[in-house]
């Protein structure tokens, strides 16, 4: 596979974390979790403080094992991430996710930045901008059912692990985003 077909992925635990901690434990299942759920060309892994990194066979699927940590990571920490064609690229999409949050004028919950060769992906950042800001809007239940119907479980089943009833679950993944995070994942 050629170099222009592949996509960095760089991630940061806002705020960081010790070595050791819950936190850190946490990062490393919804790590696990997304290489086995998204295919990479180097999976992701934790690195010093929070942060961590792979590599993937485009931005696509990138963007799939980023929504992957954040859900798992929903209501534990803010996870700041940047796509772009190779590892330098990514480290400067971080950097621009990490001031995106604070700008003016810009989505509350923003936290991903998209580049591709030659520049900004506009329509991938575009992608990357409506799920952080159904992810910001998404209580644990909500990212809890929709983590769960991800990983190929029923509504019923999922509804079930969150303890409430199969409606009430439909209900949410309709109104909270969901459903429309789901729809994202197949179409990327």
């Amino acid at each position: 596979m050629d170099q222009e077909n592949q996509a960095t992925l760089r991630g940061q635990v806002a705020g960081g974390y010790e070595a050791g901690s819950w936190l850190e434990r946490e990062l490393r299942g919804a790590l696990t979790r997304a290489n086995r759920m998204v295919p990479t060309r180097h999976p992701l892994q934790a690195t010093e403080g929070g942060a961590f990194g792979g590599r993937y066979s485009g931005p696509d699927p990138a963007l799939n094992a980023l929504l992957v940590v954040r859900l798992f990571l929903h209501g534990l920490a803010e996870v700041e991430a940047g796509i772009g064609p190779d590892p330098p690229a990514a480290a400067a999409a971080l950097s621009e996710a990490g001031r995106r949050d604070s700008r003016r004028g810009t989505p509350v919950g923003w936290r991903t930045a998209v580049v591709e060769p030659g520049g900004e992906a506009a329509g991938l950042d575009a992608v990357a901008m409506f799920r952080d800001l159904l992810l910001y809007r998404m209580d644990e239940r909500d990212a809890r059912l929709t983590l769960a119907l991800l990983e190929g479980a029923s509504v019923t089943a999922a509804a079930r692990a969150v303890g409430i009833s199969q409606q009430a679950a439909s209900r949410r993944l309709r109104s909270n985003g969901g459903y429309a995070l789901l729809q994202s994942w197949e179409k990327v």
